[in-house]
């Protein structure tokens, strides 16, 4: 259970760093509003 919520904390660090998502998901937010950058980043977390 300790590895599960680590690797929890890993992903949630890792989709928040500065990176080429970051910026797809600034333009997201921009263009398309909160909504489609949340389940963009929702995604990503997933994914993670």
């Amino acid at each position: 259970m300790q590895f599960f919520l680590q690797a929890i904390g890993i992903g949630f660090l890792l989709s928040v760093m500065v990176g080429p998502v970051f910026f797809v998901l600034l333009e997201t937010s921009i263009t398309k509003g909160i909504r489609a950058a949340l389940a963009l980043d929702i995604g990503v977390f997933i994914s993670d």
